[in-house]
């Protein structure tokens, strides 16, 4: 079985930054840098245990496909422009997924399956679409900071949670911080 498969597909993006890991490591990081990239498709798939992904978008029309699939995974996604489109999957358990988002237009579809966790982290956004769905096993979903309230830049919010899950959503620190 393969342990990691990347794809990485650009269109007409002239500059690209790659942190190649060390030899064997089950880690990814990719960067693309602002103002260079449009139109682009990041697309990362990793099967197995322990894999961490970043992913680091700038430009506008750009879309990012994550696929982890096995145990204890991670994934980080920072995503600045507009008309971006993201769509996350994790299946299996003890994976951790942290998304910032900040633009306009930007879509957001993330789904994990299997006792995860879910952190949405500096939210900065206007006319965005987040589907937010986890399934399956204890799954927490985190929001710190932004409020996801009317008129706070998320057009459209869908979260849905089954499987025993639980959700946190505050705005501001919380007491003894």
């Amino acid at each position: 079985m393969l342990s990691r498969l990347l794809i990485l597909l650009l269109g007409s993006a002239t500059s690209v930054w790659a942190q190649v890991p060390p030899a064997g490591s089950p880690d990814v990081y990719w960067r693309m840098n602002a103002g260079t990239s449009v139109h682009n498709e990041v697309n990362i798939r990793q099967a197995g245990t322990d894999h961490q992904t970043t992913v680091m978008l700038t430009g506008l029309q750009n879309g990012v496909t994550l696929s982890q699939t096995g145990l204890a995974q991670l994934a980080e996604l920072h995503v600045t422009g507009q008309t971006n489109q993201c769509l996350l999957t994790q299946t299996g358990e003890r994976n951790r997924l942290t998304v910032g988002l900040a633009g306009t237009n930007n879509q957001l579809r993330i789904s994990q399956d299997g006792g995860d966790v879910m952190s949405l982290a500096g939210l900065q956004t206007n006319n965005a679409r987040l589907d937010l769905i986890q399934k399956s096993g204890n799954n927490t979903l985190v929001v710190d900071g932004p409020t996801l309230a009317p008129n706070s830049g998320v057009a459209h919010l869908k979260i849905e949670q089954t499987g025993g899950a639980s959700a946190r959503i505050q705005h501001g620190p919380t007491m003894g911080r």
